[in-house]
């Protein structure tokens, strides 16, 4: 896979990610032996490789290139690959499922289509990021995880929108980690990046 990254720069470049980012985010998510897991925006099933036979894996690429290799990526590994689809998370994210955990690397800065207004406040989804972590957080159980790659400029960011949605997802509690991660650890790009860990179930203030 570093191969096809390095030789023909093809867009499996910007969805393969070091396999230490994703050891490290199933790590940080102590899934149970039989978890259910949604990784949209999932690329080549990265985090899909570090998970256990029992453990249920549902993800969602919208490339058929990645996708194709993604699932050779889990037949090599010996995984199920019935839960992986190739598709669109922006369209057909599963709103009437619940999962333990949701994880994803979502674009950083690209997005495809009008913005949208979010369901959980009254501020618009200008970016993949902000639209992920917005549905991530309406899709887990009621002591489920989500675990999102964001860029660091989130964080400092002080557009409204941005600026709203941190306020709600600190308001109602939900910010329970936050772990910065070296510059230039990703393919193709250079934008530093943090892990930011949410949960509904949180008991300290």
């Amino acid at each position: 896979l570093e191969k096809i990254v390095d030789l023909k720069r093809m867009e499996s470049a910007d969805s393969l990610q070091p396999n230490e980012v994703s050891r490290l985010v199933i790590k940080l998510a102590d899934l149970s032996e039989d978890a259910e897991v949604f990784n949209p925006f999932s690329g080549l099933a990265s985090f899909g490789v570090c998970l256990r036979n029992r453990q249920n894996y549902y993800a969602q690429e919208i490339s058929k290139n990645v996708w194709s290799l993604g699932i050779l990526r889990l037949m090599a590994h010996a995984l199920s690959t019935e839960g992986f689809k190739n598709d669109d998370s922006t369209d057909n994210w599963p709103v009437h499922k619940s999962f333990d955990l949701v994880t994803c690397i979502p674009p950083f800065g690209r997005w495809r289509r009008e913005n949208i207004d979010s369901k959980n406040g009254e501020y618009t989804l200008r970016s993949g990021f902000s639209y992920a972590i917005d549905n991530a957080i309406n899709s887990i159980k009621d002591d489920g995880c989500v675990i999102i790659v964001a860029p660091e400029s989130f964080f400092f960011s002080q557009s409204k929108n941005e600026v709203d949605q941190k306020k709600y997802l600190i308001v109602n509690n939900y910010v329970d980690k936050i772990i910065s991660l070296p510059a230039g650890i990703f393919y193709n790009t250079g934008v530093k990046t943090s892990i930011i860990i949410l949960r509904k179930d949180r008991q300290n203030d």
